[in-house]
């Protein structure tokens, strides 16, 4: 799409990428070329395969605030937690993390397909909207841990340039 805009003499005056979509940005600011981005996003989705088991966790939007999603996880049962109670930060490793802040009210949630599954219906039974995001790997969470000596290693090999136009980022 880029290239097109650019053949037709419309050029972008800064970039903006979410996720997967910073290749795409990185790529269009001239930060690298296309064939790099296309190998770093090809190179991740196999280190992903050999090193993350797909269909085990899952990625949930809930359509609420990171403050009241917090809460409500560490209000949670937590695995050998006789009280019930917990932090957060207990909960988040044994059960499921936040791993995206997309909005004010739009919060994601990372964990096993198995506690996703549960949070989500609780979270329905509570009046709060909630829907499964159909991915095979939970993209942004702990779980990618496994795969991030390895994409570093990769990526220290390639060639990067100072940016073209200005990148605004959507990290908080």
């Amino acid at each position: 799409m880029v290239t097109l805009w650019k053949y037709v003499g419309i050029t972008p005056d800064a970039v903006i990428g979410h996720s997967l979509g910073e290749f795409a940005t990185l790529c269009t600011a001239g930060v690298m070329s296309l064939s790099t981005c296309l190998y770093l996003a090809g190179r991740r989705a196999m280190l992903m395969a050999e090193n993350c088991a797909a269909g085990t966790h899952a990625m949930q939007v809930v359509r609420e605030g990171q403050e009241y999603v917090e809460k409500y996880l560490a209000s949670m049962p937590q695995v050998g937690d006789s009280n019930g109670k917990g932090s957060t930060a207990n909960y988040t490793s044994q059960i499921c993390e936040i791993t995206c802040i997309n909005s004010a009210k739009s919060t994601v949630v990372s964990g096993s397909s198995k506690k996703i599954a549960v949070l989500q219906q609780q979270l329905t039974k509570s009046g709060v909207r909630t829907s499964v995001l159909k991915v095979s790997f939970a993209f942004h969470s702990s779980r990618m841990d496994a795969i991030l000596d390895d994409y570093e290693t990769e990526a220290e090999r390639l060639s990067f340039m100072a940016p073209r136009v200005p990148i605004a980022s959507t990290e908080l």
